[in-house]
């Protein structure tokens, strides 16, 4: 690996960053890990078509390497940033003068309301489920997403998840 196949690495990264930032910024409707995932693809789509263009002496696949690292990392941090409560509960903390909150609060918005609430109204959105007087009912569309979901489990493993 040289400076030039690094260096290529982070401009590719760099692209896909301020990208991220202005279609986040740009669809503040659309899902921001949604968007991060798509434009990841279709920058490495576009970098594979553009680069035999490009008149530098690189190796491709460590220029896509080093992209592909940073952009993984980044989506890692992105992840854990944008969904984990913990991290969503700090803040609240910090953002509060006294920095403290009652329990009842924290409970009340990040179990009830955020949670729960706002999953349902995920599943109901997408069709995955509908809601009657009896109350929540998998759709068809919901079937299918959790016989999905229930094989790759098995496939790895997993019993346990968040």
């Amino acid at each position: 690996m040289n400076v030039t196949d690094v260096s290529l690495g982070i401009t590719w990264f760099l692209i896909y960053l301020t990208a991220v930032y202005a279609a986040i910024r740009s669809w503040p409707q659309a899902s921001p890990a949604v968007l991060a995932v798509l434009i990841a693809a279709a920058i490495t789509i576009a970098a594979a078509v553009v680069a035999p263009a490009i008149p530098l002496k690189a190796n491709y696949w460590r220029v896509f390497a080093t992209a592909s690292f940073l952009m993984l990392v980044y989506l890692m941090v992105f992840g854990a940033t944008y969904k984990s409560i913990s991290l969503h509960i700090l803040h609240d903390l910090w953002q509060t003068p006294s920095r403290k909150l009652p329990i009842e609060h924290i409970l009340a918005r990040y179990i009830q309301k955020e949670s729960f609430s706002a999953r349902i109204q995920v599943m109901l959105e997408h069709g995955w489920a509908t809601q009657s007087s009896q109350g929540i009912t998998l759709s068809p569309k919901g079937r299918w997403l959790a016989r999905s979901v229930r094989f790759v489990q098995r496939l790895y493993n997993i019993e346990k998840s968040g």
